[in-house]
């Protein structure tokens, strides 16, 4: 999964590189807990910053040292999947909301893919399972967004 979410991130960032001026730098931002405690503290990436010091730094200062490695390796999983969340493109679901409904989820370009998922769940799950549903949905149009991209390129490729 996560080398599929690396592919469609080298695709988004190459298209994106060719919209974006060289001033803009993208940024990611999250709040995470870091202790079983419920202490949260705040995380920032900027473009052009190393993101492997960054997750480190940030580790270090609030993550026990026999959790560092791992906190490190979601840090850098997290500012990817926002880049990736960040480019997707408007699509939509065909979603099984349970008893054999379907309901429709709607992403809108640059529109934020968290809070639209956990809007939708919120209307059709118990709010103590909108979390996992929402963190499933974005991975599900996350894949699908991938899908697309996959086979609009091959399809150039037959086409040229």
């Amino acid at each position: 999964m996560l080398s599929k979410l690396v592919a469609l991130a080298a695709l988004l960032q190459a298209v994106r590189a060719q919209e974006t001026p060289a001033a803009e730098l993208r940024a990611v931002e999250f709040e995470a807990v870091v202790d079983e405690d419920g202490k949260r503290a705040h995380f920032k990436w900027v473009e052009g910053d190393d993101l492997g010091a960054k997750a480190a730094e940030y580790c270090t200062a609030h993550v026990k040292p026999e959790l560092q490695s791992q906190c490190v390796e979601a840090v850098k999983d997290q500012v990817r999947v926002s880049l990736l969340e960040a480019e997707l493109p408007a699509l939509e679901l065909k979603v099984e909301v349970g008893d054999g409904k379907v309901a429709i989820f709607t992403h809108a370009a640059g529109a934020s893919l968290r809070q639209e998922a956990s809007e939708f769940c919120a209307q059709h799950v118990p709010e103590e399972q909108v979390p996992k549903c929402a963190s499933v949905l974005a991975r599900g149009a996350l894949q699908r967004a991938q899908e697309e991209a996959q086979n609009a390129a091959e399809e150039a490729g037959g086409a040229a």
